[in-house]
């Protein structure tokens, strides 16, 4: 026994490597999945390589830009306080102060409970709804509180340096109402929110009329009822069709409430778009004239 060699035990067959012939070898490494790292020669599983990549980052990105948002919409859903017309209307009469760009304080309006007329739904006619509806927000009676459309046109500007707004008539009473008029994503997101539930929780004609008693058309005038008695020196239900286009377009800029260019083509646009949604005559539409207003100030002593 102590001259015979000792027996090799049999190779497994895992490990086989140095065994194989070269034809065994190819057949071998066909099943070896090729490393994520390397190139691989089948142009085939080049292009499948490339393709996983490209779902695997829109994979991340729905769930940064939809998924994400989505979630953080509903739990903001619960949380929002909505202000109700009650409160606001409670707090008509507090002090109203007026910032320079610095935030400086450039007056305080004391006497701003007295520019104020409180009026009702059925108090309020349908050609001054209908003229906001068209300068502000045309969807109001059907949106949901935002208009997806207005945000990505609002978007759109914010990128290509234009001008405009997405805002519907919901998200400028919350605006109003909570008197957060901050320039930032946060508040324009929580608004959004909170103009939703505002939608689900109130009725259109509360949100219309709860609006048109604290929206500002300039010369002091807040609500459609000062500013009736201010620009025309007449009762609120007394406005015509033309007039109530006139105070509507004085909502988006009521600083430049003087300024007669302005007033005339915000007025010439409140009334196209009033032609365009069927609450104002086209035939009728060529003959209207701007209405003439009272001066500055000159029956101040009668809405104040």
């Amino acid at each position: 026994m102590d001259g015979l060699q000792p027996q090799r035990e049999p190779e497994l067959l895992t490990h086989r490597d140095g065994l194989l012939d070269s034809g065994d070898a190819v057949h071998a490494n066909q099943d070896i999945p090729a490393d994520d790292n390397e190139e691989p020669d089948d142009p085939a599983a080049l292009k499948r390589k490339r393709w996983r990549r490209i779902r695997r980052t829109v994979y991340v990105l729905a769930g940064l830009f939809i998924v994400l948002p989505i979630l953080a919409f509903f739990i903001a859903y619960q949380f929002v306080p909505v202000p109700s017309a009650e409160e606001v209307s409670a707090s008509l009469g507090q002090p109203v102060t007026y910032y320079f760009g610095n935030n400086e304080v450039m007056y305080q309006d004391i006497g701003a409970k007295g520019n104020r007329q409180i009026l009702t739904y059925d108090q309020i006619p349908d050609p001054v709804k209908h003229a906001v509806y068209a300068a502000e927000d045309a969807t109001f009676e059907t949106n949901a509180g935002f208009d997806i459309k207005g945000i990505l046109g609002a978007a759109w500007h914010q990128v290509t340096g234009g001008s405009g707004g997405g805002s519907t008539i919901t998200q400028q009473y919350i605006k109003q109402a909570t008197g957060n008029d901050q320039h930032s994503y946060l508040r324009k997101a929580l608004e959004l929110v909170k103009a939703y539930k505002m939608n689900r929780q109130q009725s259109k004609h509360d949100i219309i009329t709860a609006y048109l008693n604290i929206v500002y058309f300039g010369r002091g005038a807040y609500g459609v009822g000062a500013a009736a008695k201010a620009y025309f020196n007449t009762d609120v239900a007394r406005l015509s069709p033309e007039q109530s286009a006139y105070l509507a377009g004085l909502i988006q800029g009521p600083g430049r409430s003087e300024n007669g260019a302005y007033v005339s083509r915000r007025w010439n646009y409140v009334m196209d778009r009033m032609v365009e949604h069927n609450w104002y005559p086209a035939a009728e539409r060529q003959s209207a004239t701007m209405p003439a207003v009272i001066p500055y100030d000159s029956n101040k002593t009668d809405y104040l």
